[in-house]
């Protein structure tokens, strides 16, 4: 009987996870390149489940090669893993020649889950609200 690609992508993951555990050496660890979203969420969520940091560099001009670099945490004085501070940066929309300034007058301001929740419920309560009235 014949796997599926992504369970033995799987398992692979988590075998190269186990040795890279294992090495008293070695502090970094950098996972083959994976061609899906999916298979490189899985790979954050491997590393996340045997409780190491993960993050990623970015490889190529358009995004394509980006490495995910999966490193040891330092466990504090009470046992539990320190967390790494990551900063989070706006990706450029891939393909559109405009550049960040453009990109932010076209769709507005960057705004916080908040306030895009706010819109959002406006936004629904109109469009429910309109539907019930007819």
């Amino acid at each position: 009987m014949e796997m599926p690609i992504t369970i033995v992508l799987f398992a692979d993951m988590e075998l190269d996870v186990q040795k890279f555990l294992q090495s008293h050496e070695q502090q970094q660890f950098e996972f083959q390149h994976f061609p899906t979203s999916y298979l490189r969420l899985a790979a954050h969520r491997v590393a996340n489940h045997y409780g190491l940091a993960t993050l990623v560099q970015d490889g190529g001009v358009d995004g394509n090669e980006n490495k995910i670099l999966v490193a040891k945490q330092r466990r504090a004085e009470n046992g539990k893993f320190e967390h790494m501070k990551v900063s989070i940066k706006t990706r450029p929309s891939k393909g559109s020649g405009y550049d960040a300034g453009e990109v932010e007058k076209k769709r507005g301001p960057l705004r916080s889950v908040e306030e895009r929740k706010e819109d959002y419920d406006k936004a629904r309560a109109r469009i429910f609200n309109k539907h019930f009235i007819n």
